[in-house]
């Protein structure tokens, strides 16, 4: 583990988820003397691929480093390289086609703009710029469009800027802290569509917003369209069942407690609800409000809220804190496990609610929870992960860094 967090951040940080096909034969209708015995069947094709998982392999290495020069160095940023370090990365990062890597900085309040990210270890950030409303938590990029989560607001630039923007977002959600229909939290995650709808887990109101569209250049985006957690879009109390806006304590299907984390493909949601500790997933988008989930990660039901669910020490299934989610262009889910030092895979959207993870990345062996000194293959207290082709890129807080795992061939 490195070195304690400075007091400044850890401030910050608190005021911060088999197609088979079988040939059939055939032969003339109605034999008309001695023949040839038939040819045999022509063999059945394979069956049509599917697409396949990646693998990192076992307690697997990480490729690329950076905020640091090597892999051992878990240590507080020193200030005498400030394009190069890193000084308390949070959030999930955001990263486009052509490796242009962004990173919230709790620790400076700024983002941090990596260009070839793969390129180096301890590679020099292209570019920093910092926020009007100032803490970063997160970010996401969507094509060229980029999304920066910051205080009370989302905000949304058209294109993934080459040099510090010199004005303002092109669209925002937000920007005054409340609990209403426009009004946000600290959200800590925010994800575009390819339908073009807008997904924030508004964390400190407990409830993920849906805006159904984002409208043009230099508008604010108004009331959201659905609410996720909460009965009412006025109420942001933590698993509030009956909506009269106090939590009753023990979580339900369809309540949240400070989520950090929204991934949706416009068909599928899924939320990371961190002090539920548990990933909860939508089969269909939700369109209306107080949706329940068709299934949940890291507990054995939907009424079960405990660490590790309840268990002494963490398994294949359990979470604790879960922060960040991601899935990948193959269907793999993965999830930020901060409080176990890992990240875990699943192979596919698991049916069953224990079913294990296929992957842990970050800890020896699926029972292994506690942090370990900087390695090339540990973890400490992550916070985001995000897919990037056969890259995972995974922002290692408690280490000041960022760690790239490479998918195996």
């Amino acid at each position: 583990m490195g070195l304690p967090a400075s007091t400044r951040q850890r401030l910050l940080a608190a005021a911060f988820l088999t197609v088979s096909i079988t040939a059939c034969g055939g032969g003339s209708d109605t034999p008309t003397g001695p023949h040839p015995p038939a040819p045999p069947p022509a063999p059945a094709p394979a069956p049509a691929p599917s697409p396949q998982a990646v693998n990192w392999g076992v307690f697997p290495s990480a490729v690329r480093v950076l905020g640091k020069d090597n892999f051992d160095d878990g240590s507080m940023p020193s200030g005498a390289s400030p394009l190069r370090e890193l000084n308390f990365p949070v959030g999930s990062p955001g990263v486009t086609s052509d490796g242009i890597l962004v990173i919230a900085e709790l620790g400076a309040t700024q983002l941090k703009v990596f260009d070839q990210y793969m390129s180096a270890d301890g590679l020099e950030a292209a570019f920093t710029f910092s926020l009007d409303n100032g803490i970063p938590s997160g970010v996401s990029v969507h094509g060229r469009r980029l999304v920066v989560l910051e205080d009370s607001m989302v905000a949304i630039y058209n294109d993934v800027p080459g040099a510090p923007p010199s004005s303002a977002p092109d669209a925002t959600a937000g920007g005054t802290e409340g609990c209403s229909a426009s009004q946000l939290n600290r959200p800590r995650s925010a994800y575009i569509t390819p339908l073009g709808q807008l997904v924030v887990a508004d964390t400190g109101n407990n409830r993920v917003l849906i805006w159904n569209e984002i409208p043009g250049a230099g508008d604010a985006l108004g009331d959201a369209s659905v609410v996720v957690g909460q009965v009412f879009k006025d109420k942001c109390a933590p698993n509030d069942f009956n909506g009269d806006g106090t939590s009753e304590g023990t979580p339900r299907a369809e309540t949240l407690n400070q989520p950090t984390s929204v991934w949706s493909d416009g068909v599928k949601l899924i939320v990371a609800d961190r002090n539920n500790h548990r990933v909860l997933i939508w089969d269909t988008f939700p369109a209306d409000d107080f949706e329940a989930p068709d299934h949940v990660l890291g507990q054995d039901n939907f009424i079960s809220g405990a660490p590790n669910a309840g268990l002494a020490a963490p398994t294949a299934s359990s979470l604790a804190d879960p922060m960040s989610v991601d899935v990948s262009e193959s269907g793999q889910i993965a999830v930020v496990d901060r409080s176990n030092h890992r990240v875990l895979v699943w192979n596919a959207a698991p049916s069953a609610r224990t079913a294990p993870a296929d992957q842990v990345i970050g800890q020896p062996g699926p029972l292994a929870g506690a942090g370990s000194p900087a390695s090339i293959r540990t973890l400490d207290e992550p916070s985001g992960v995000r897919f990037d082709g056969r890259n995972m890129i995974v922002v290692d807080t408690g280490n000041n860094r960022v760690l790239v795992f490479r998918a195996l061939d």
